[in-house]
């Protein structure tokens, strides 16, 4: 935890001093930012600032929680995550292109503290966790392996649902339903690349819900409540829409999943890991709808920078690099899981590379090395986690010594 702590703290000064050039001396005093409160702040600011944090204070908290108090690591996340943005925001004051706000300031702190929080949920050792470690054991097998199975299915729910800025204004509620209405009437319109993207993404979920469902439990009720979820809150998230290739594709998938009987680890493995790698060159391969971009962006998360559908162009490419290492690190033995995960990262980096360079011949797309980087990364973290994969069975105590 304290090696994604440090990476995270990289891709914050990164992302919070970008694109380091014109560097000057201020104009105004060093702390003048923090007496004045802006007088409009972007909802992407908001948002973008909240969840950039947040992953820090819990990186941050499950890395102490070896003390027996949670206040420690509560305060202490807090305190690294304000001194970082308050660093950040006056280095800011030094490059015209970026602007001191303490709202910046206030919602990075707000990032830090929900993350810690959330870590300190996580704490088997808090009542709370253990109601809710309940109910998941009544469904979910536990331990390491099957927590970043949940992770990849949370992560998955934020690709289609992000930028998480809900609204329940009629006008978006139609503008999220019109790609089905004018896709009914206009059967041209169907992009058949994104359908079969759907198709092949959501039946990789299907098959992570199989391997983590308890024996003697239904993984399709979970299956559908967890696509139906995600549908309706595409519909109520501000600039989302709900498309008929992900209702198209996700019925296929469900088809899929419900024919597919083979419970075991390698034959699921096997299956969704080719069929996220379907979805990822469907998807890099498809052509856009401009022009040819001969260059190739050689500058990481340039695009995404300041934009609300940055997180989501984010996690499309980290979600399905990360399940495929949950399903890579469930079939390999811990004594090779190293030699896989370094040979997996150098196929993955160059398998993405190829797919980017080949878009420089595709309409509408460029190549980005933003992608590669975001792919070694998802790659990547599944495979940190060096805790033991399933947690015992906890079997109830002898009635003799429940009093």
């Amino acid at each position: 935890m304290f090696r994604l702590a440090l990476l995270f703290v990289a891709f914050i000064v990164y992302g919070s001093l970008f694109p380091f050039t014109d560097w000057r001396t201020p104009d105004t005093e060093l702390f003048t930012f923090l007496l004045h409160w802006p007088q409009s702040v972007e909802r992407a600011d908001i948002v973008q600032n909240v969840l950039a944090y947040a992953p820090l204070g819990l990186f941050i908290v499950l890395w102490r929680r070896q003390v027996r108090s949670m206040a420690p690591p509560l305060l202490i996340a807090l305190a690294c995550g304000t001194s970082l943005s308050l660093l950040m925001e006056i280095l800011q004051q030094f490059e015209p292109a970026r602007t001191s706000s303490l709202s910046d300031l206030a919602m990075n702190a707000l990032g830090t503290l929900g993350g810690a929080l959330l870590g300190g949920l996580l704490d088997p050792r808090a009542s709370s966790t253990r109601r809710l470690r309940d109910a998941r054991d009544a469904w979910l097998v536990a331990g390491t392996l099957p927590n970043i199975g949940i992770a990849a299915l949370a992560l998955w729910f934020l690709s289609q649902t992000s930028p998480l800025v809900p609204t329940f204004d009629i006008g978006q509620l139609r503008k999220a339903l019109a790609p089905i209405w004018y896709a009914l009437h206009d059967p041209d319109m169907l992009r058949v690349p994104a359908l079969l993207v759907y198709a092949c993404n959501i039946f990789a979920v299907g098959l992570l819900l199989r391997l983590l469902v308890l024996p003697g439990k239904h993984p399709v009720i979970l299956f559908i409540a967890l696509i139906g979820t995600t549908f309706v809150a595409k519909i109520l998230v501000q600039d989302r829409q709900l498309s008929l290739e992900a209702i198209i594709g996700g019925a296929i998938a469900a088809v899929a999943v419900l024919l597919w009987r083979s419970k075991q680890w390698k034959p699921n493995g096997i299956a969704a890991i080719i069929s996220l790698a379907a979805g990822v060159v469907i998807g890099e391969l498809a052509p856009g709808s401009g022009p040819l971009q001969p260059d190739f962006n050689w500058i990481p998360l340039v695009g995404q920078m300041r934009t609300l559908s940055g997180l989501e162009s984010i996690l499309e490419v980290f979600w399905p690099f990360f399940t495929m290492a949950f399903f890579a690190r469930g079939m390999t033995s811990p004594y090779r899981r190293q030699a896989v995960s370094l040979l997996g990262g150098l196929v993955v980096c160059a398998s993405v590379f190829v797919l980017e360079w080949m878009q420089l011949d595709l309409p509408g797309r460029y190549g980005d090395i933003t992608q590669v980087l975001l792919a070694l990364a998802g790659w990547a973290v599944p495979w940190t986690f060096a805790y033991a994969d399933y947690a015992p069975l906890r079997r109830p105590a002898p009635v003799a010594a429940r009093y």
